[in-house]
């Protein structure tokens, strides 16, 4: 359920989950991958595009420097599964993300 660094085999339109200080991990689509490591994302349906350095997570950010911001891969069909381990990918966002969808169709019990 680690960040992912390399993004290598990666192209635009993959679907991922970027982390976000206010919303814990938000969905996002890679635009523009740049030696593996560097990506344009688009936020929002497409209203904000970000880029992210992928190395940066784990590095002690210095006094005034942004967080760095995790990237994990996404499944748009695996956002509501009674059991997590059919969750595809495996990760914290999707584990969230499909806590926050049982939520609010009251199935949060199996």
């Amino acid at each position: 359920m680690d960040h992912q660094r390399d993004w290598t085999g990666s192209s635009p339109g993959v679907l991922v989950w970027v982390s976000d200080q206010d919303e814990v991990y938000v969905p996002g689509v890679i635009k523009k991958v740049t030696n593996g490591t560097n990506l344009v994302v688009s936020l929002d349906s497409g209203k904000n595009e970000v880029q992210i350095d992928t190395t940066a997570v784990g590095r002690a950010p210095k006094k005034g420097d942004p967080v760095p911001v995790k990237v994990l891969p996404r499944d748009v069909a695996a956002s509501h599964v009674d059991n997590m381990d059919d969750l595809t990918p495996l990760n914290a966002a999707s584990i969230l993300e499909n806590v926050r969808t049982r939520f609010r169709l009251d199935n949060i019990y199996t």
